[in-house]
């Protein structure tokens, strides 16, 4: 799977029509069809299903695009701000959708506002989630949020009024352009769904004028063709129309609804200057919504254009390896290839990104950016193929068990599994585990998705849909430094002193990252760190040159405190600042007893080891019993 061949899909999805996405695009329909044709022997399933009139997306293409798009506009954020050489630290707004159909009015305009904020802001790093449910590791973060509302006093942005329209299908199509309440009673009718309270209020005013309501469609997963063969008229927003939708042979009219006021808002949570910033997005998307619809925009072309998911993670291995060697052995090709793949991202981006040397590779400040800013998105780009795959190939004697990255094979979580898994394996021989790695946020995502029967993730999330968690373990956070280091000298240390540390930090997607911002937040201290990485194997290269320190469960780096490189620190302050390992599984999936026993022995496991290396340590004992 790579960049270009998911545009090449994802236009098809837009336009609903291989001939329209390859003049898009200038290249022969061949191309665009090959395309599809790859990406659905790589995934194992078909995405589209084929009309009289074009092509219709599936439910795994729907997936497809709901995990591929954010992901896309990460790197594409990446490479514009690298591109732009600026000396500005990348900031971070998460700017957070309502659902909407791809090829839409509304898709239109968004896929507009983020490219043009991407060229405007390179240095503003816009974290886009197509979906409100993705958002809640994000409830901290300078933010927008797009809700539907139905009340005019919300005290939200107004981004869009609410036109309603009718997809008129057999007799229906006679009721002309505009089409008044009444002329709706008697018709099967379905109204679009996920528009929340909205929705609601429609429901209503249609119901005191007589017109009842059948039931809820997804207006992604309509087609003009299947409305026809079944009769059913769909009541939609008008930017919600897709074009698949508005062709022959259904209608599209305007319904006139005075007693259904609605508005799409915006909700701004950020302080400051942040906020001026904020509504700079707010006012840029409205801008587009007002435009949208009208002429089609000219072919978009990306800065990633020419850039292959391949070569991202190709930089990924040579900047973690810092060896042309080492990564080529990791990426399974011969080193000139790897170069010549490295010489072509550097093209694209106009950077250089390492400084050769007989010793190695040194990164550079561009390499350093690169790899904070795109490293999660390529690593789940890459994982997309087999997550859809598992999901269309169900295996009933398959466990499949999500995992956070173990920073090595010393970490406590790391032996914890390795002993889990040699122990379940036993107990259940007729049985056998598909292991994915990735951070909580993903881990989550793919449990709701049902591509994971279980996850060991950071924090609960009680508020996420269709999650169970259940609590496994607990272990103290501390400070890690160089053994030699003068950082600071030996023993305990309180938060204030902390935050006046040289500090090499995870992102702020990353839960550690988190749950340290949100306990210094809450006893008032500000932290800002000098470095951030998404790779902690990095950032603990970093502590151990005696510069820097992170903050992390001394478990996490049991080799290299035993082998006298780093030490831990622990923190004074109470309550203890503690990780919290929890296992989470979909509701509506039974707990079958393989799933059950990985969780009991993952439990046992951990706690087990975690005690004997607590007693180890008094220090970091003593912190987490305060």
């Amino acid at each position: 799977m790579d960049l270009r061949q998911l545009r090449y899909v994802f236009s098809v999805y837009r336009h609903r029509m291989a001939a329209r996405a390859a003049a898009e695009f200038g290249v022969a329909q061949s191309t665009t069809t090959m395309s599809l044709r790859r990406l659905e022997d790589e995934i194992g399933a078909p995405l589209f299903e084929r009309k009289v009139g074009g092509v219709h997306p599936n439910e795994t293409l729907r997936r497809l695009r709901r995990l591929c798009e954010p992901l896309i506009h990460d790197l594409e954020s990446a490479c514009h701000y690298v591109s732009s050489k600026s000396k500005a630290r990348p900031s971070r707004i998460v700017f957070v959708s309502v659902d909407h159909p791809a090829g839409s009015r509304f898709d239109d305009a968004i896929g507009a506002t983020l490219a043009q904020w991407r060229g405007k802001h390179p240095d503003i790093f816009l974290r886009y989630l197509n979906l409100p449910a993705d958002a809640t590791d994000y409830t901290k973060s300078p933010r927008v949020e797009l809700f539907w509302s139905a009340s005019a006093k919300s005290g939200a942005d107004l981004l869009w009024t609410v036109e309603w329209s009718i997809i008129a299908c057999g007799a229906a199509r006679r009721l002309g352009s505009k089409v008044q309440l009444r002329q709706l009673q008697n018709l099967p009718l379905a109204i679009a769904g996920g528009l929340d309270e909205l929705g609601e209020s429609a429901k209503r005013a249609l119901k005191k004028a007589g017109v009842f309501i059948e039931s809820e469609l997804d207006p992604d997963a309509a087609d003009a063709e299947d409305l026809d063969r079944s009769g059913i008229n769909l009541l939609v927003p008008s930017i919600l129309i897709h074009p698949g939708l508005a062709r022959h042979p259904c209608q599209v009219a305007r319904v006139e609804m005075p007693d259904a006021p609605g508005s799409l808002r915006a909700k701004i949570s950020a302080p400051g200057r942040e906020r001026d910033t904020a509504r700079e997005i707010v006012d840029l998307l409205r801008k587009h919504l007002k435009s949208a619809g009208g002429a089609k925009a000219s072919p978009r072309r990306p800065i990633t254009s020419d850039i292959d998911l391949r070569q991202f993670l190709y930089f990924t291995y040579l900047y973690e390896e810092q060896s042309v060697v080492r990564a080529a052995e990791r990426a399974h090709i011969v080193q000139p290839a790897l170069s010549m793949q490295l010489r072509k991202l550097e093209t694209s981006l106009g950077v250089k990104l390492f400084q050769r040397s007989p010793r190695g590779l040194k990164p550079l400040a561009a390499a350093d950016h690169l790899y904070a800013l795109c490293h999660s998105a390529t690593i789940a780009l890459d994982m997309v193929p087999r997550q859809l795959k598992a999901q269309t190939s169900p295996d009933n004697t398959e466990l499949r068990v999500g995992l956070l990255p173990a920073l090595d094979e010393g970490s406590l979580l790391a032996k914890a599994v390795g002993a889990t898994i040699e122990a379940w394996q036993e107990n259940f021989p007729k049985h056998h585990i598909r292991v994915s790695e990735a951070y909580s946020e993903v881990l989550r995502r793919w449990t709701q998705e049902k591509t994971l029967d279980l996850a060991i993730v950071l924090g609960s999330h009680p508020s996420e849909r269709h999650l169970a968690f259940e609590q496994l373990a607990s272990d103290p956070l501390a400070i890690i430094t160089n053994r030699d280091s003068d950082l600071l000298p030996e023993g305990p240390i309180d938060l204030r002193e902390i935050a006046k540390l040289p500090l090499v930090l995870p992102s702020s997607h990353h839960g550690i990252r988190l749950l340290i911002e949100e306990r210094f937040k809450s006893e008032g201290i500000a932290i800002t760190p000098k470095l951030e990485f998404d790779s902690m194997a990095v950032a603990i290269s970093l502590v151990r040159s005696g510069k820097w320190a992170t903050i992390l469960p001394a478990s996490a780096v049991l080799h290299g405190i035993s082998s006298g490189f780093l030490a831990a620190h622990p923190i004074s302050d109470t309550p203890p600042l503690m990780r919290e390992l929890w296992a989470v599984h979909h509701t509506s999936t039974k707990m079958t007893e393989p799933t059950r026993g990985f969780i009991t022995l993952f439990k046992s496991n951990f706690n087990r080891m975690l005690s004997m290396q607590l007693e180890r340590e008094p220090a970091l004992q003593a912190a987490a019993q305060r």
